[in-house]
């Protein structure tokens, strides 16, 4: 729920944004957030097993993170390849 808090927040300020959907349940949720000028952070929301929705571990990642920041971005690349847009109002 806190995704598409975010995505509503992004959309009252004119940020424009994409969001995927993959014919599976992902083991974790990505946010990346890019300001152009190759600042990068990642932000991570692992979905654990039998853990209520609003207890699941988010942690942020940046270029200086090194192999894991590199991890994440490479299956976030992945998610886009093998999912497809979602109707995003802004672009409608």
């Amino acid at each position: 729920m806190a995704h598409i808090e975010f995505a509503r927040s992004l959309r009252k300020e004119g940020v424009p944004f994409d969001i995927y959907t993959v014919p599976y349940l992902p083991p974790y949720g990505i946010i990346r957030i890019t300001d152009g000028a190759g600042h990068d952070v990642l932000h991570v929301k692992l979905m654990a097993f039998k853990v209520g929705a609003g207890n699941f571990p988010v942690f942020t990642l940046t270029r200086n993170s090194g192999e894991w920041f590199e991890f994440f971005a490479e299956q976030l690349e992945l998610y886009f390849a093998t999912g497809r847009p979602y109707p995003n109002p802004q672009k409608a």
